[in-house]
């Protein structure tokens, strides 16, 4: 945590700057409706992701501002990064927050602090404030143009997180920032659609599921696709009397097959299936489909040949 002088609050001025960031917040959120479509996610989890990265867009410009650097470097430009400024990690040790009006596209971020006791508990004058100086804002909470400067409905008590306005100008912000932005909300969106089907189809494990075949590979077998952003390889050695080298059985493109699903995975960043047709559990899963004694548990199978 970077180290910052004890302060006074005395007579100290309250900050005057009042902005709302322009973005087209509308548009913004009408693309990602779009890609949100493709993903299949629902509105209101996409404007969740859009708060969210414009959110760390903003803490990773408000560590540049006051001197951080995030603490993301690895390898033989850590120490570099390290020797150039305090560090800080974004998701973690900033405390900010960000409130959007859908309607006028206005956006506010707030800088939070942590309420501790009394002065001399202040360890970050950036991430912390004394009791008394958190009064002293709620008690006069705006500026002398009349802007709000505090967030409303707050507890001022230690241990709490107080917010402020944003000390940030709109110049501090540009193109960068919603690179920055844009990028996230794909990223998230992405995350949040691989997340979810791999989720539906866990539920799923240790019972018979069915693809399409959709290419074949006479080394390595079958690729099945069970939905548009999810696969799964029927090697030859999971095909019934298959072995390494060669298929025990012949399917052809685009035809349904039934496989039993043991496992989710990922595989070069999308969800991938650990299927087979030779397992204990495909023959049980036929079988209890179809033999009433079986689904309610008179009849147990004990091992398959």
């Amino acid at each position: 945590m970077h180290k910052m002088p004890k302060k006074t609050t005395a007579n100290k001025p309250l900050p005057t700057s009042n902005w709302d960031l322009k973005i087209d917040i509308k548009a913004l959120n009408s693309a990602a409706m779009g890609i949100s479509q493709d993903f299949h996610i629902d509105p209101s989890t996409t404007k969740e992701i859009i708060k969210s990265s414009l959110l760390k867009a903003y803490k990773d410009i408000w560590a540049r501002e006051h001197g951080y650097q995030l603490s993301r470097s690895k390898g033989r430009n850590a120490a570099r990064d390290i020797m150039a400024g305090p560090t800080i990690d974004n998701s973690k040790d900033l405390l900010a927050d960000i409130d959007i009006d859908w309607e006028s596209g206005n956006i506010q971020f707030w800088d939070g602090k942590m309420i501790v006791p009394t002065d001399d508990d202040i360890e970050d004058d950036y991430t912390q404030m004394s009791l008394e100086e958190a009064k002293e804002y709620a008690d006069d909470d705006e500026d002398s143009y009349g802007n709000k400067i505090v967030r409303e409905g707050q507890i001022v008590e230690p241990g709490h997180i107080f917010y402020l306005r944003s000390d940030l100008t709109n110049d501090m912000f540009g193109a960068s920032f919603i690179k920055s932005a844009i990028s996230s909300i794909h990223q998230k969106m992405a995350d949040r659609a691989k997340q979810t089907i791999m989720d539906k189809f866990a539920n799923r494990i240790g019972t018979n599921i069915t693809g399409t075949v959709e290419s074949i590979d006479s080394n390595l077998g079958y690729t099945l696709r069970f939905d548009a952003d999810t696969t799964g390889v029927l090697s030859n050695q999971d095909t019934i009397g298959g072995n390494r080298n060669k298929a025990g059985e012949r399917f052809e493109i685009g035809e349904r097959v039934t496989v039993y699903l043991s496992g989710v995975t990922e595989f070069d960043g999308h969800p991938s299936l650990s299927i087979s047709r030779t397992s204990d559990g495909y023959m049980r899963a036929l079988l209890t489909a179809d033999v009433p004694e079986l689904q309610d548990g008179t009849v147990k199978i004990e091992r398959s040949v």
